[in-house]
């Protein structure tokens, strides 16, 4: 069955050949924009494995905000360029978005400790990283400079 029909290019002939479009298209158009967030993401990745923290940052404008992993990689580059701020609101944002992503809060406790010297508030961050993933080393080693730095 085909469909067909004559259109004038008023807002609603425009309206429904859209829509036409859309249905037409189904769920092919998902995965095509999750496939182009990937893209953006694995490039602020690559920058900043070559320590390209502005150009990184400038990749990651246009990444989906919407996603946990933008706003972590967002985080990397602000702390790798000393805007420990910007560090932690992004951190923030990363875990609003995936409350059991173990990297943020590994991250953000990295933050607190080292940069912000909040210790107290560190130790909190590595241990729900470590109750997320039992397995996160660099929380544990970072819980445990906390724990010193507080003279435990």
């Amino acid at each position: 069955m085909q469909l067909s029909f004559v259109c004038n290019y008023t807002f609603p002939c425009r309206l429904a050949m859209s829509l036409l479009l859309l249905l037409t298209i189904g769920n092919r158009a998902l995965p095509l924009m999750a496939q182009n967030a990937n893209i953006e993401i694995n490039n602020a990745k690559q920058l900043l494995q070559k320590q390209l923290f502005k150009e990184a940052l400038s990749a990651l404008e246009t990444a989906d905000s919407s996603r946990s992993e933008t706003w972590y990689y967002r985080a990397q580059a602000h702390y790798a360029t000393g805007q420990f701020g910007q560090a932690l609101r992004s951190l923030d944002r990363a875990i609003d978005i995936n409350p059991v992503d173990a990297a943020s809060y590994s991250l953000r406790g990295m933050v607190k400790l080292y940069a912000l010297q909040k210790p107290e508030d560190a130790v909190l961050d590595f241990s729900m990283a470590t109750g997320i993933n039992p397995n996160d080393s660099n929380a544990f080693a970072g819980r445990s400079f906390a724990w010193l730095s507080l003279g435990n």
